[in-house]
């Protein structure tokens, strides 16, 4: 992952979703714990390094975290109160080109479609039949 390009894509998301500030706040906490680790796939973060990274309390640290994982930004594995969650934070640059690439395959064989069905009957295009 690249930080700088997560950071701008985060920012060009958030002009089309709604988050509440403390999400993007906790959001941010958790891509610096991410980049501390190495961008380890998974980590584990206690919910102390949270509070003290974001100063917020814990419950508006669950609400803004559930609202990260509904809005498809993290993934969380709870494991028990006296377990760190396991955050999985979702890369937007690879979101984001998936989505390109699925909406340009999708556009192409729907134009290739097209394409195929007036080359079948090329009257078709200038609304007469073959052979009048």
């Amino acid at each position: 992952m690249n930080y700088l390009t997560e950071i701008r894509l985060f920012y060009e998301w958030l002009e089309t979703h709604h988050l509440a500030p403390s999400s993007i706040t906790l959001w941010h906490a958790l891509m610096y714990t991410a980049n501390r680790s190495g961008w380890a796939e998974q980590i584990a973060i206690p919910i102390s390094i949270l509070e003290s990274r974001t100063q917020m309390t814990r419950s508006t640290i669950y609400r803004s975290r559930e609202q990260l994982v509904d809005r498809g930004l993290i993934g969380v594995e709870v494991r028990g109160s006296s377990y760190s969650a396991v955050y999985k934070i979702f890369s937007l640059e690879e979101t984001l080109l998936s989505q390109y690439v699925w909406q340009n395959v999708s556009q192409s064989e729907t134009q290739s479609g097209a394409q195929i069905e007036s080359h079948e009957n090329p009257a078709s295009r200038n609304g007469t039949r073959s052979g009048d």
